[in-house]
Order: C-alpha cells, then structure tokens, then sequence
C-alpha cells in the first residue's frame, strides 16, 4: 500500500490512511439528525474522542475529507438522503472507501439490517442502545480497521 493514496499497479485506488494522528484522539462523525441524539454522543465520547456531530449528509464526502475521522456513526433516517445513500456514496469515494461505519437506528428488521451492509455498513446498533455497547461497538471496529 502506498502512503500517497495513488493507485496500485493494477488501477485500484489505495485507501488514504486513517490513523489519528500521533497524540491526537480518534476522531469520530456522527451523522443524526436528532439533536439530542448529537448532543448525548458528544457528552459521552468526548473523553476518549474528538467528536464532530453533522444533522444531516450533505456534502458527508467533503466533510469526511476535512475532518478526517477514523469511524463514521450514521443513522438510517435522516431528511433527505437516508443513511443507506450516504453510506453508498462514502464507499464510492476512493479517497474514504476505507472507513468503518456503523449504523444507529431505531429500525428492528431484519430488511434494514441487510440492506445496512448492502450498502457498505459495517456494523448495526439499535436506539435506545447502553452507552457501554456502543462504546465497545465503536473500540473494535477501530481495532479492526488499524489491522487490516
């Protein structure tokens, strides 16, 4: 893998890095629209993370790009592009293709569950949620990220 995020020889787009930087804490983007939802998120995880809260996808390709975070929290319904769409776009942008997503909802079917990982998502958790599952949520998938 190359550092610069050129293509590899056979015309595949490497995956920037996306390792906090050195002294710095994890940088994490929640995309809710519910403000409460932002606001409780940011209280419980600003300790361990750097927590940059959006109420809606526009533009999430050039956000994620500015603020480069190491996991991606995104709820399903949100005002116009669904959580479904904007993780489709994240996984078509070479640039944040290799960032994990996890995917906060209300929705209990199986239907949303699978199409959730259709559409690139790498983990599920459903509101009302214990902060403490989210938390180990959020650790692994940053663990699994860093070894692959």
């Amino acid at each position: 893998m190359t550092q610069s995020g050129e293509s590899d020889p056979f015309g595949k787009p490497e995956p920037e890095n996306r390792a906090a930087p050195e002294g710095k804490p994890p940088c994490l983007m929640v995309i809710d629209d519910d403000s409460t939802i932002r606001a409780t998120l940011q209280t419980a995880l600003e300790k361990r993370f750097h927590v940059v809260s959006l109420p809606n996808g526009e533009e999430v390709v050039q956000q994620i790009e500015t603020y480069k975070p190491q996991l991606l929290i995104l709820d399903i319904n949100l005002p116009g592009s669904d959580g479904f769409e904007i993780c489709k776009q994240v996984r078509e942008s070479a640039k944040v293709r290799n960032l994990p997503i996890l995917f906060m909802t209300v929705r209990r079917d199986d239907a949303s569950f699978l199409k959730s990982l259709e559409a690139g998502g790498d983990s599920y958790i459903i509101k009302p949620f214990e902060m403490l599952a989210l938390k180990e949520r959020i650790e692994y998938l940053l663990k699994s990220y860093q070894s692959s």
